[in-house]
């Protein structure tokens, strides 16, 4: 099946008040340009339309861009009656942020025990008379606890 029959489908199936944005949704390229792979159409509501970036320093681009977005849109649509515009950073994007944000919050509270010595740690550690070395020797375990778990 090509992309015309199903588009032909598409347009029968969906209610006319509707088709505008399988127009839009087909000729996206043509709205974004060059920004293209990095721009993506999110969503609708009633009067707007919500489009979705994914770096920050894109969405002060686009925000300066946004008149022209308007008027490309608005072409391909056939009116600029409905719509405002709004730019925001892509929800796959903070999905994906809050995934590394958790994962390094993982990271830390494994950090975090592996400063903490086993009861067996301690019990070598405590056969070692002179204090300071010890304590050097307790510091130098506890950092290649966390070296060998920074290194998985």
């Amino acid at each position: 099946m090509n992309v015309e029959t199903v588009k032909k489908m598409m347009r029968a199936v969906t209610p006319q008040h509707h088709r505008w944005k399988i127009e839009l949704l087909s000729r996206w390229n043509e709205v974004v340009g060059k920004f293209d792979k990095m721009v993506q159409l999110e969503g609708f509501s009633q009067n707007c339309i919500f489009i979705g970036v994914t770096n920050s320093c894109l969405t002060k681009e686009l925000l300066m861009q946004k008149e022209l977005i308007h008027q490309r849109i608005a072409n391909i649509v056939g009116t600029s009656q409905f719509f405002e515009i709004k730019i925001r950073l892509s929800a796959k994007k903070c999905i994906l942020n809050a995934i590394k944000k958790k994962k390094s919050l993982v990271c830390r509270k494994n950090l975090e025990k592996a400063a903490n010595l086993s009861s067996e740690e301690e019990r070598v550690l405590a056969k070692i008379k002179t204090e300071s070395l010890r304590e050097a020797m307790q510091s130098f375990w506890i950092r290649c606890k966390k070296v060998s778990l920074l290194k998985k």
